[in-house]
């Protein structure tokens, strides 16, 4: 993934001018799918209640700041982990964490 069309996609969407609205409608319907598919594993009861929203972006954030850092990372050799990896991890804390209650007996 290239970071500093990361970056930039990010800056455009933040603008809101007529040339970011095609990209923006996408963005939304991604998002929509996306929260919904969340919020119906929390209707499940397989993921723990929470916005669906806030639910994505805990997911999201990590993984995109890793993304954009990573370069520093592997420049100054702060970690070993391959991306791959590290995404992984970030996947399963956040199932972990998404992880309903247990129900008391």
């Amino acid at each position: 993934m290239r970071v500093g069309v990361l970056r930039s996609a990010l800056l455009e969407l933040t603008r809101r001018d007529e040339d970011t609205e095609a990209v923006l409608d996408e963005v939304l319907q991604n998002t929509t799918a996306f929260t919904g598919y969340i919020e119906e594993q929390m209707a499940a009861g397989r993921l723990r209640p929470m916005d669906p929203l806030l639910a994505m972006h805990l997911f999201l954030a990590p993984v995109m700041l890793h993304v954009v850092w990573r370069r520093v990372i592997d420049e100054y050799g702060l970690t070993a982990v391959p991306v791959d990896e590290a995404i992984e991890e970030f996947t399963a804390a956040w199932l972990r964490a998404m992880a309903p209650p247990r129900r008391r007996r």
